[in-house]
């Protein structure tokens, strides 16, 4: 029987996985999938609908971070539609490292040596491909008629962003290349009340920063300030990771160390002790009618403009305040591909597996149905949220905003703001981060706080407010960046620079 795996992971989670091509350990661990996965249908099987498959078709085996809801139906939708395949849905347990020891163990335990096509979080898209288990794409995308449309869909951009060391080894259907920028969720109540708009925050992130200050000051409001443990999100540069970004030169730095740094924690630094700016704990315990907003990570062009308001969300540090949001940092360029699906180069089934990777980034109704049903309800040209099967999975730029998250037209933005970025100068470099995985860990702990740490409460460990209670910038970054090369930062830029050198020397 012919089987494609796919591997889709949560973003905190990367899963290591590997196949081997010993035939006889494939048979073995062929049968105990079937043996030890009761949620798999198996080939003309009925399920509850009365929907049968057709014994002539093979099964493909899907391996996923979490059981999939809509399998039935998406198996009836193939079958209607003409594919030669089904699919079975399999969940597996991740690992936290990609190595070879581990892929092959985890692969082993999930009975998915025989691997035909997976995706994953976390550089697996460049790891896989640099390790030989990612099969190159370019023949399928330019000798078959569903890989020349794939490739006609995507702009031009997204390939080159995807090329590793001259080939394309998988899809990006998630759109990761977009990266997250900072956006800011307002209280639209408010907001119409003081007939301010998107336009009242033209410029960058600072003067934006200067104007809710200002809004703050003259109406008796407070704003939330968070994600500056990833200023990648505020600031337009090419980074590695969270905290090292490629300067002017080329070289990987500290980007706390930054002068874009310095200016933003001086501005929020201001305009906290003045009063107007607080962190999410705080934010948390004002009333709606207090908050003006606050700030927050986003993927590009996933604005919830005009949909949700602050009457159906609440004051929430994790979910959104309002309608009005205004992103004033758009990066310039496309971020490394770290989440991609691609094929497995040891598969005996790699047509089908392309084929499948096609119909999961082109073909509107397989994607939807993965992820709401065959008859999802649509309110407002959004599918309902209690259908939502929980994970994304599909080309984004074609999927079915989930109600009240995102706005209708959110995979029409993100295919535009797609359009509009060229692949970054380090596009296709990939940080193997093996030799200073422990001071990376350490670091990332480290920065985990920071927004309590340079935000602090306005009150005491009895709730008692305090007064007086000041922020300095250049203080409490000199602080943090000692605590951060204690913590190894120079052993991870010297790492960093060493693997960018290579990159970047004329024999590659």
């Amino acid at each position: 029987m012919k089987r494609i795996v796919s591997l889709l992971l949560a973003a905190a989670t990367a899963l290591s996985l590997a196949g081997c091509n010993d035939e006889e350990q494939k048979n073995s661990d062929s049968s105990s999938i079937a043996e030890n996965t009761s949620s798999v249908n198996t080939v003309g099987s009925e399920n509850q609908e009365g929907f049968v498959k057709d014994p002539n078709k093979p099964t493909l085996v899907w391996l996923t971070y979490m059981q999939m809801t809509y399998e039935d139906d998406l198996n009836e939708y193939l079958d209607e539609a003409g594919y030669d395949f089904y699919i079975s849905f399999q969940s597996v347990d991740g690992g936290d490292n990609i190595d070879e020891e581990g892929a092959a163990q985890t692969a082993k335990s999930a009975g998915a040596d025989i691997i035909d096509t997976h995706s994953m979080f976390e550089n697996s898209y460049p790891a896989f491909a640099q390790s030989g288990l990612f099969e190159p794409l370019d023949n399928y995308l330019a000798d078959t008629e569903s890989g020349k449309e794939l490739y006609e869909f995507m702009p031009e951009s997204y390939w080159e962003n995807l090329r590793y060391e001259g080939e394309i080894y998988g899809v990006d259907s998630w759109l990761t290349c977009l990266q997250s920028d900072i956006e800011f969720e307002l209280n639209n109540p408010i907001c119409e009340e003081l007939d301010i708009g998107a336009s009242d925050f033209e410029g960058d992130y600072l003067a934006a920063l200067d104007m809710v200050a200002e809004i703050c000051a003259e109406n008796d409001l407070v704003f939330g300030i968070h994600s500056l443990e990833t200023l990648s999100s505020w600031i337009d540069r090419e980074f590695i990771n969270g905290f090292i970004y490629i300067d002017e030169n080329g070289n990987a730095a500290n980007i706390y160390e930054s002068e874009a740094a310095l200016q933003l924690f001086e501005k929020i630094a201001e305009h906290y002790d003045s009063g107007y700016f607080s962190n999410g704990n705080e934010i948390g315990e004002k009333s709606i009618a207090e908050v003006l907003g606050y700030t927050r990570s986003t993927t590009a062009a996933e604005g919830r403009n005009g949909f949700v308001s602050s009457d159906d969300e609440g004051i929430d540090t994790t979910s959104g305040v309002a309608s009005l949001s205004v992103c004033n940092n758009r990066h310039s360029s496309l971020g490394t591909s770290y989440n991609a699906t691609g094929i497995y180069s040891g598969s005996d089934n790699k047509d089908l597996a392309f084929e499948a990777v096609c119909a999961l980034m082109t073909d509107e109704e397989f994607i939807n149905i993965l992820n709401y049903g065959k008859v999802p309800v649509i309110n407002n040209g959004c599918a309902s949220k209690d259908e939502y099967g929980g994970m994304p999975m599909g080309n984004a730029a074609l999927m079915l905003s989930v109600e009240g998250r995102a706005p209708a037209d959110r995979g029409e933005k993100m295919y535009n703001e797609l359009a509009l970025r060229q692949a970054g100068e380090y596009s296709g470099f990939y940080f193997d981060t093996e030799n200073v995985d422990a001071q990376i860990e350490e670091i990332n702990n480290m920065l985990f706080e920071i927004n309590d740490e340079f935000i602090p409460l306005r009150e005491d460990e009895n709730g008692n407010p305090i007064e007086g209670l000041e922020i300095n910038a250049q203080e409490y970054l000199a602080d943090l960046n000692a605590r951060l090369y204690d913590a190894g930062m120079q052993d991870i830029l010297d790492e960093a620079n060493r693997q960018l050198e290579e990159f970047y020397s004329p024999d590659n």
